[in-house]
Parts: structure tokens; sequence; C-alpha cells
């Protein structure tokens, strides 16, 4: 069983999305807190920042594409369908949701990782859904209010290249 990370901040979600796919691939990520820390930290430097202090989802597919052993899809609007369908196959999706920021009264990027469902789909597991907490089951209905928003995007996460990711 993965031991998902959460971030502790409004801004790491990018390279805590990155960390928790290592993990589900299988790569070790927790070689002490500090060293772990400086990792995320390392990434966050290197995922180009948005004016929000967070990451562009193309600078974080860059990112995951250049780990080994680790394909991720170019990114598609989101249906329900098509997420239990790859979960169903053993991947893992990546969400690019943004919530409303009352403070700058902007839409920040999120990123959170689907990464199981119920047998009948009522149910989904997501890693990260908001600060301070590193995974949760929500129901099937407020995954598909996450998936209605605008600029809603999913990134297909995979072990194996597949022509379906596409």
């Amino acid at each position: 069983m993965v031991r998902w990370l959460g971030q502790r901040d409004s801004f790491r979600c990018g390279p805590i999305a990155v960390l928790n796919i290592m993990k589900w691939a299988g790569i070790k990520t927790f070689l002490g807190r500090r060293v772990t820390e400086k990792l995320a930290k390392g990434l966050l430097t290197t995922l180009t920042k948005t004016d929000l202090e967070g990451t562009w989802a193309k600078d974080l597919v860059e990112v995951v594409r250049n780990i080994p052993g680790i394909h991720i899809s170019n990114g598609k609007r989101p249906t329900r369908r098509y997420i239990k369908k790859q979960l169903d196959k053993g991947k893992i999706v990546l969400l690019d949701a943004p919530w409303f920021d009352k403070k700058t009264r902007k839409h920040v990027p999120h990123f959170s990782l689907i990464v199981d469902k119920t047998p009948s789909g009522a149910y989904y597991k997501v890693v990260n859904h908001y600060d301070g907490v590193s995974s949760c089951w929500i129901p099937a209905k407020d995954l598909a209010n996450l998936l209605r928003k605008k600029d809603a995007t999913i990134y297909i996460v995979s072990k194996d290249k597949d022509e379906d990711d596409e």
C-alpha cells in the first residue's frame, strides 16, 4: 500500500503530484524527511512557477515524462467513464482542476491524483484533494463537479505506454 503525501502549503501541489506518481510507480522517494523536503523544493524550483506561486501543467508533465518507466498522456477533457476505464487498467489519473482563491479573486491551478475507485464507481480515492489531506474517498457526484470545471484537464499515468493513453 502506498503512503501518499499531502501538501502542507498552498503552492506545492505540482511537486507533491510528481512525488506521489513516483511512489505509485515504486520509485523510492523517502530518503529521510529533510532529503524528501529538499527533493520537493528542488522539484518546485525546477517547475516553472505561475504568478500564484504554483506549477504550470506543461512543466509538470515534462518532468513526469522524464522519469524512467513512467508514461503520461497528453491532456484531455475529463469524463468519469474514461477515468473508470483507465483505473480498471491499473493506471492512475493526474487531475488539473482549478479552484477559486477568494483572496486573489483568481482561479488557481490544483493537481491531485485519482488512484482508485470502489467496484461500483460510487466513490473515488483522490490523493492531495485539498491541503493537509494526503488521500480521501469522494463521492462520484463530487468528482463529477470537479470534472465539470471550465479548465479541468486529465492526464493518464501508466507504467507502460498504451495507445489508449493518447
